[in-house]
Formats: structure tokens, C-alpha cells, sequence
């Protein structure tokens, strides 16, 4: 069998991984995600960013998933606005929904035993 062609050869690393360390303030944070994305730019390879989160910042929003035994627990921003929190809400609820995941609460035998979604503030 005739070895592929260079352009059909892929390598196994086919992403470059970059892990984010703590930073104080959030201008720093983003001068440095500038720089990892101008470099992969650059050079022409996908990144997957690891690490610290930004530092926090009221002007970013923020969702946090959470993975628990038998649930996925999901943390949003508070909402500015009764309407804003409705979007946020729904959103989440329609793409929680399109990946089959949803807010039903059953007991060991299979019987539905209320929701699992509560909202707080």
C-alpha cells in the first residue's frame, strides 16, 4: 500500500494547548488571550485555551457548568432586568433541551417526582 500524500497526513497533535495562569487584573487577561490568539492566527493552528478563569469583572457575564453525579449544574450571572433573566432562562432551558438533557426529577424506580430546576438569585 502507497503511503498517503503530505496534503492527506495529519499528526496526532492537530491543536495547540495553552494554559492560562492567574492574573490580577482583567486587561492583563485579555492582552494575553490576544496574544494566543494572534500567535495561532499566525501560525495557522487551531488553540484550546486551559486554566484560570478571567479575574472577575461585572462587565463580563458569566455561566458556570457544574458537573455533579447524576446532574449538571448550571450558574448564570445575575440579570440586570426581568426580561434579561427571562432570555437567559430560556435559552438555557431550549439548548439544554437540544442536547437532551432537561429538568425532570425521578425517584429510583422511574417515577416522576417533580422538576430539578430552580432558579435563585
Amino acid at each position: 500500500m502507497a503511503p498517503a500524500p503530505p496534503s492527506a497526513r495529519r499528526s496526532a497533535k492537530e491543536f495547540s494547548t495553552y494554559f492560562v495562569p492567574p492574573v490580577e487584573f482583567l486587561g492583563d487577561y485579555l492582552e494575553l488571550i490576544a496574544a494566543i490568539e494572534d500567535t495561532a492566527a499566525h501560525l495557522k493552528i487551531p488553540v484550546a485555551i486551559e486554566g484560570y478563569s478571567p479575574p472577575y469583572d461585572p462587565r463580563i457575564p458569566v455561566i458556570k457548568v457544574t458537573p455533579d453525579p447524576g446532574v449538571i449544574e448550571v450558574n448564570v450571572q445575575p440579570s440586570g432586568s426581568w426580561i434579561e433573566m427571562v432570555d437567559n432562562t430560556t435559552c438555557l432551558y431550549e439548548l439544554a433541551r437540544q442536547t437532551r438533557l432537561g429538568t425532570e426529577k425521578f425517584m429510583l424506580d422511574g417515577r416522576h417526582s417533580g422538576t430539578g430546576g430552580a432558579i435563585t438569585s
